[in-house]
């Protein structure tokens, strides 16, 4: 039996936050993720989604990151997503994604893009 676990670790920059999702995410696991992303899409700030420990993303997971990126851009903030995986890189480009949301391969010019 294989358990699907995902982690969300998040950090406070003046102008932006940086959520670091690691794990699977997935149909056990994308409540959660939408759920904590969700809330701190009330507070007034960019979010940068750090994707380089995430190891899997289904449907479910991919649901969790449009539901996100909609209501930070109903507050017109940014939701930008850096550091995937070939994997996790191919879904998105798979699934029509990287045509929604910017993907950026660091946090160096995941940052650069919200200063342009």
């Amino acid at each position: 039996m294989i358990i699907s676990a995902m982690f969300l670790n998040s950090l406070n920059k003046n102008n932006y936050i940086i959520v670091t999702v690691s794990g699977n995410l997935d149909a056990e696991t994308y409540k959660k993720f939408t759920n904590s992303l969700l809330a701190k899409v009330k507070e007034p700030k960019d979010i940068l989604l750090d994707m380089s420990e995430l190891r899997y993303i289904s449907s479910a997971g991919l649901r969790g990151v449009l539901v996100v990126a909609k209501e930070l851009d109903k507050k017109g903030k940014k939701f930008i997503l850096y550091g995937l995986n070939e994997q996790v890189r191919n879904i998105f480009n798979v699934s029509g994604f990287n045509q929604i949301l910017p993907l950026f391969d660091n946090l160096e010019s995941a940052t650069q893009y919200l200063k342009d």
